[in-house]
């Protein structure tokens, strides 16, 4: 059975709707017909660590655990609450842009236009992280828009209309 097709087990969404690590992983197992041991591989933990979650003496309390977790079982996005990802290809400059970024990266300035494409583009994916709950990726969006900032005194070129 597909790991999609195993998130339609009852007992296993429950778990999820409780968000009880333990049973998750004990139900997921139980539905795949897995030893602790197959999922080590698909969620980065130790057999040791995944037995200590199952029987409760080791609660799962990090962010960035329960993300590798639910994309390690392929939890489906309607439970997950994520809205499905757009294309990568939605997010990608035009030819024209990208040339012109990689002129600013060399050169340490940029045009007006270019400058504010940039920073339209950070505050659509700063949104979408806010979308996902994406805080774990703040300080990179932060570290952008920094950049973006320090590029801007130095832009040359009239200024964007609309």
């Amino acid at each position: 059975m597909s790991s999609r097709g195993l998130w339609a087990d009852v007992r296993l969404r429950a778990a999820w709707a409780r968000q009880d690590w333990a049973a998750i992983l004990r139900e997921y197992r139980r539905a795949a017909g897995l030893s602790q041991r197959d999922l080590e591989p698909l969620v980065g933990l130790p057999q040791p660590h995944i037995s200590a979650i199952e029987s409760g003496r080791r609660r799962i309390t990090s962010a960035e655990l329960m993300a590798r977790i639910t994309e390690g079982l392929q939890v489906p996005d309607e439970l997950t609450g994520i809205p499905a990802r757009p294309a990568l290809d939605e997010w990608s400059p035009a030819a024209e842009l990208r040339d012109r970024i990689a002129h600013g990266h060399r050169t340490g300035r940029v045009d007006l236009r270019t400058a504010d494409w940039i920073g339209r583009v950070l505050a659509e994916h700063r949104r979408a992280e806010d979308e996902v709950g994406g805080r774990a990726l703040w300080p990179v969006v932060r570290s952008q828009l920094d950049s973006v900032t320090q590029l801007l005194p130095a832009a040359a070129g009239p200024q964007p209309t609309g």
